[in-house]
C-alpha cells in the first residue's frame, strides 16, 4: 500500500505522521507486520526520487510531499488547516517574523500543483482515523485502538 500525505508547508504533515507512527508502534505487541517506511520529500525537488519510491517500493510506504506524485496505485490524503494557523506554524519553524508576498505567491503555486486528494482532513483525529482505515486494508488482522487511549492493539483472530 502506498499512501501520500500532501499539504502546504506548515500544515503539520511531518508532526502528525511521526506522531501516528510512534503511536502505532507503541500500540503493537509485536513488530509491525506492515513494516511501514516513511519518506519526507521537500517541495523544492525530489520529484524524481518520489516517483522512484512510488514505483519500486514493495512495502507499505507513507510519502510526504507538498503536492503529491502522480501514481495510480496510491491513496492521497490532504492535510488542510486554517491559513492563519498554518502560516504561524511555518514562521515559527523557519524562525521568520512575517509572511511575505513572495511566500503567498509560492503557496498559491504549490496549491495549484497539488494532486486531487481522495481524503481531506483538518484534525489529528481525522488524520489518524483515515490512516488506520487505509492501513487496516493492507493488514486486516490489526484492529486500530481508539484514538484517545494508549491501550495495546488487539490482534483479531
Amino acid at each position: 500500500m502506498k499512501i501520500q500525505i500532501i499539504g502546504l508547508p506548515g500544515s503539520g504533515k511531518t508532526t502528525l505522521i511521526k506522531k501516528y507512527l510512534e503511536r502505532r508502534k507503541s500500540n503493537l505487541d509485536k513488530p509491525d507486520p506492515l513494516n511501514i517506511k516513511y519518506y519526507s520529500l521537500g517541495a523544492d525537488g525530489g520529484q524524481n526520487k518520489a516517483e522512484k519510491i512510488m514505483r519500486y517500493a514493495h512495502r507499505t510506504i507513507i510519502l510526504e510531499t507538498a503536492c503529491g506524485v502522480a501514481y495510480t496505485n496510491s491513496e492521497i490524503i490532504k492535510l488542510e488547516i486554517p491559513t492563519k494557523r498554518r502560516r504561524e506554524q511555518y514562521l515559527r519553524r523557519e524562525n521568520l517574523k512575517e509572511f511575505t508576498e513572495k511566500m503567498i505567491q509560492y503557496e498559491s503555486l504549490l496549491e495549484s500543483q497539488m494532486l486531487p486528494a481522495k481524503y481531506t482532513v483538518s484534525t489529528e483525529e481525522a488524520f489518524f482515523n483515515i490512516l488506520d482505515k487505509l492501513l487496516s486494508k493492507a493488514s486486516p488482522s490489526i484492529q486500530a485502538p481508539p484514538i484517545s487511549t494508549k491501550e495495546k492493539r488487539e490482534v483479531i483472530k
